[in-house]
């Protein structure tokens, strides 16, 4: 969040920073809406060819056929990685809440699309936060939600986080020390 999706950040990420890399603001893999994606290097193919694939794609309703060529231009286990963390964090203006403040890149060596957080500004909100809440607008999302095997997937990626990174003891005493280490340094907010 600290750090801007830029070419350093593609190389450091991807290991090269040549591929196609849009950012979603109210987007999604529709017609209606693909357009609304964001070119974001004068590299990026501004005709939305690999997004037209997509598009394509979630119109297709063999669900097997889906799923396999899915796996071929998404890199599936990281967006189920990304989606968890939305919902963990309570982002509902993100990709799978809003279909907004997201990037999408595509690695130029495997043609593969990484989802990317952004916007993060309105997170763990406790008015917004519902724990039965599977943030599930993005027309994405509602496929994998539709197939069994993908929707076990996807919530099998969020049983691992919870088990193995969402300590939330660890994040409760580091925020503390953050506060306790900024407790004084704050000048309050004067108006004039």
């Amino acid at each position: 969040q600290v750090e801007p999706i830029k070419p350093l950040f593609m190389r450091r990420r991807f290991g090269e920073d040549t591929g196609d890399h849009y950012e979603g603001t109210l987007s999604d893999f529709s017609i209606e809406r693909m357009f609304t994606f964001d070119p974001k290097t004068d590299e990026t193919d501004t005709q939305y060819r690999p997004l037209q694939a997509i598009v394509e794609l979630l119109q297709n309703p063999d669900d097997a056929q889906f799923e396999a060529e899915l796996r071929d231009v998404i890199q599936l286990k990281s967006f189920y990685r990304f989606w968890a963390m939305e919902v963990l964090t309570g982002h509902w203006d993100g990709y799978n809440g809003n279909r907004n403040n997201f990037h999408i890149y595509i690695d130029s060596t495997d043609n593969k699309i990484t989802f990317i957080p952004w916007g993060l500004d309105d997170t763990f909100d406790v008015a917004l936060l519902d724990e039965t809440q599977l943030y599930s607008q993005s027309l994405l999302a509602q496929r994998i939600l539709r197939i069994p095997s993908m929707k076990a997937e996807a919530y099998a990626e969020l049983s691992e986080i919870l088990d193995t990174v969402w300590n939330e003891e660890a994040l409760l005493s580091r925020l503390q020390s953050m506060a306790d280490l900024l407790e004084g340094q704050m000048d309050p907010l004067i108006l004039d």
